[in-house]
């Protein structure tokens, strides 16, 4: 396998090379290498990994807003206050600890 590289980030990965001009360049690898991959020193460098969000994280971005409750609750309406309990315990079953 080679690897195309430009300004030192894999730009292609192939079989076979073929010609190209500067500033682009062929360097052999293994199939384990992606176009993530970045290219320095004579070595492959791999992406970095994003860190797994939290449960609290992952709720936080799910749980209906508060301007819903605040809004049933001067309203008296207990419908929709029952709604959002309901809404948060269906996040926090989706995500648990």
């Amino acid at each position: 396998m080679k690897a195309l590289i430009l300004n030192n980030k894999v730009i292609e990965i192939q079989e076979n090379e073929f010609e190209v001009a500067p500033p682009l360049k062929w360097v052999e690898c293994d199939n384990t290498i992606t176009v993530e991959h970045t290219y320095s020193n004579n070595n492959f460098i791999s992406p970095p990994t994003v860190p797994e969000l939290t449960y609290q994280e992952k709720r936080r971005s799910e749980y209906p807003s508060m301007e819903d409750y605040l809004d049933a609750i001067v309203k008296g309406d207990d419908t929709q206050k029952q709604k959002y309990i309901d809404d948060c315990k269906a996040v926090k079953e989706k995500y648990p600890k």
